[in-house]
């Protein structure tokens, strides 16, 4: 059994220690702990500032997915405050068709305001259709997997997919999830060169998610 701290770990690392510890067999039962928190401004730029340095894309271990140089290429991203590397990303990759993972409500009601905002080029430029927006409860990791798995957006039959983490922590674990029982999609973390040290206030919310890899019983 394993309990890993979402809350100030790096995307990168948890997914990680998920996808290891459920496909090598490590552990058949893991726990996420999830403190919802409220974000300081920097006081510079009025702004919220979690990372500094360039970033770059890599996909996470274990969950590298399937990739075939003769099919058109899906990005499913989930959106938050970084909208601007976000949508770099999309620029350089330029994919074929992009769906988005909006936290709406936001762990306080102007938070879903500033992610859309912020993704406001994405949105409008793809001028995606609404079936390709999908919104769940920030912190609600298991909210936003069944979303995932009701809208069902993939398309492996003519398509690589790509699961890009640029919103909350549960959102990203809700993707490595949901690419995890699929098996085909790449997961992709944009690793900043620092992540800055910032005091985030708990907002009183707490959420304790529980995986079971049923396959270990079989």
């Amino acid at each position: 059994k394993v309990l890993v701290d979402i809350s100030a770990c790096p995307r990168f690392y948890f997914l990680a220690i998920m996808a290891t510890c459920l496909k090598t067999g490590v552990a058949k039962n893991i726990q996420f702990f999830y403190a919802e928190g409220i974000y300081p401004k920097d006081k510079k730029v009025n702004d919220y500032i979690f990372y500094e340095g360039h970033w770059t894309t890599y996909p996470i271990p274990f969950l590298e997915g399937i990739w075939n140089p003769g099919k058109r290429k899906y990005y499913l991203v989930s959106a938050g405050f970084e909208g601007v590397k976000t949508m770099r990303v999309i620029n350089i990759e330029d994919p074929d068709r992009i769906s988005v993972l909006l936290p709406k409500p936001g762990v306080i009601p102007k938070y879903s305001s500033k992610a859309k905002e912020e993704n406001s080029e994405l949105l409008r430029n793809i001028r995606m259709p609404q079936k390709e927006i999908i919104c769940s409860r920030a912190g609600d990791a298991i909210e936003a997997w069944m979303k995932l798995e009701k809208a069902s957006l993939e398309k492996p039959q003519s398509e690589n997919t790509y699961y890009l983490c640029s919103g909350t922590k549960p959102h990203s674990l809700a993707l490595g999830l949901r690419a995890l029982c699929l098996g085909f999609p790449t997961v992709l973390y944009n690793v900043p060169e620092k992540h800055r040290v910032i005091d985030v206030e708990p907002s009183g919310a707490f959420w304790l998610y529980s995986i079971k890899d049923l396959s270990a019983l079989t």
